[in-house]
């Protein structure tokens, strides 16, 4: 899904947006598949490809967005549905998400989604 978001915008950055706890996972993951990344720090993006815990995302902007596990967003104490909300908004031209866990209500619509 990176190297779809890097195509499709291929002069833009891409963020991987995840909780916390899969960052070593992703992580592993971009380094298996040898897609070179970065990290978010305090100093901002320095590549072109950048994984960003969720808790950093707020205030960034980013050409594409891949969210990953969005039910692990919404059940991470303290973030919650906000930090999911903070992690959809970031893309300005493309967004992905990436999932194995069924995906929130709030993400489907359900009648449970304004809860």
């Amino acid at each position: 899904e990176v190297r779809l978001a890097s195509d499709e915008v291929p002069n833009g950055r891409v963020g991987i947006v995840c909780p916390d706890e899969l960052l070593e996972v992703v992580a592993d993951a971009l380094r298996d598949s040898a897609v070179a990344f970065g990290r978010a720090t305090s100093r901002g993006l320095e590549e072109r490809v950048t994984l960003v815990p969720v808790g950093v995302a707020k205030g960034l902007e980013l050409d594409a967005i891949v969210v990953v596990e969005p039910a692990v967003i919404v059940r991470t104490r303290d973030i919650g549905l906000r930090g999911l909300y903070v992690a959809l908004t970031r893309a300005t031209q493309r967004l992905s998400v990436v999932h194995a866990s069924d995906l929130p209500a709030a993400m489907l619509g359900g009648a449970s989604a304004g809860k």
